[in-house]
């Protein structure tokens, strides 16, 4: 998703003002379907990237890890927690479904796996 060495459309050359104004440093935007608006609402709410060891600490922190309703002998399903931020939750639903809309690589793997 993010690679370092700005390739997005909004840089109008070496330096990336819209993309170094969000996060400190140059996060450039490789996927389709990724604006600056959503990119500052997921920084806005997960602060800086580097900080998670990997994607699933992201979700995690954002509350779409997985956990088992049960109680005593009852098994329940496996729902989503939801014990973390729910406007991190919104704009990575909203990026999610802005990519499906307009990358089709992205949207061949949704309709795959839904």
């Amino acid at each position: 998703l993010f690679a370092s060495g700005c390739r997005c459309r909004y840089c109008p050359g070496d330096a990336c003002r819209s993309c170094s104004e969000l996060s400190g440093n140059c996060v450039g935007i490789a996927a389709r379907g990724v604006n600056v608006t959503s990119l500052a609402g997921v920084l806005g709410e997960a602060g800086d990237l580097s900080g998670y060891a990997h994607g699933n600490a992201l979700l995690r922190h954002a509350g779409l890890n997985l956990a088992e309703a049960s109680s005593g002998k009852w098994r329940g399903k496996m729902v989503l927690s939801k014990r973390g931020r729910p406007r991190l939750r919104r704009f990575l639903y909203l990026m999610t479904m802005c990519m499906v809309m307009t990358n089709p690589d992205v949207r061949a793997l949704h309709h795959y796996n839904v």
